[in-house]
């Protein structure tokens, strides 16, 4: 809506999923790398966390700072704190859209 400000819970949401997409993509690069033939140069951690924060923040404006140690734990193969607090959630996400569908229709 314009017009209107985000709240500072909003913002950190949409910040928070601008840093996991991007991380996610940093993975994705960082295992290319791996996939690499011996001899050919490899990229390393450090290098593709500070090449996705510039190439983000020539495209965005927004700096976002990505941490090499995890980015290594994440091409890993480890989860990453939203998918781990996500695992412990009560409900999964099927039973709370049922939920969700069912306090709609009482409330109508």
């Amino acid at each position: 809506m314009p017009g209107r400000a985000k709240s500072a819970t909003k913002k950190r949401q949409d910040a928070c999923k601008a840093h996991d997409d991007l991380m996610s993509k940093a993975v994705s690069a960082y295992c290319a790398e791996l996939a690499k033939k011996l001899g050919i140069k490899h990229c390393g951690l450090w290098t593709i966390a500070k090449d996705f924060e510039r190439m983000n923040f020539e495209a965005t404006g927004n700096y976002i700072k990505l941490s090499h140690a995890t980015l290594a734990c994440l091409a890993a193969g480890k989860r990453s704190l939203a998918e781990m607090n996500a695992a412990k959630s009560w409900l999964s996400k099927e039973e709370t859209k049922q939920v969700l569908a069912y306090i709609e229709e009482i409330g109508n």
